[in-house]
């Protein structure tokens, strides 16, 4: 979800980037981003090379919004209103 959210898929369709030029493309923390793409990369969702640098894969390509196949709105609906549902249950 917050991959999807930050739109990392979209950025890196023209090809691979460094971990610095996601970060301040996404404006986002470049520690926690490189944490959170190498776990993904490791699921086999997005690439990492040479340890910094991250690039889409068949599976990260799905979240970027311009693919035919997208889903990137269903990982927002997932990420946003159906977590908010299940943490409404023990309410």
């Amino acid at each position: 979800y917050v991959v999807t959210k930050l739109e990392i898929a979209d950025y890196l369709q023209d090809g691979p980037k460094s971990i610095q030029e996601i970060a301040v493309f996404s404006k986002s923390n470049p520690e926690s981003l490189q944490r959170i793409l190498h776990m993904l990369a490791g699921f086999g969702i997005f690439e990492e090379q040479d340890g910094s640098i991250f690039a889409n894969n068949e599976s990260s390509a799905l979240l970027s919004k311009s693919n035919p196949d997208s889903l990137h709105s269903l990982s927002t609906f997932y990420g946003e209103d159906i977590h908010a549902a299940w943490d409404q249950l023990l309410k």
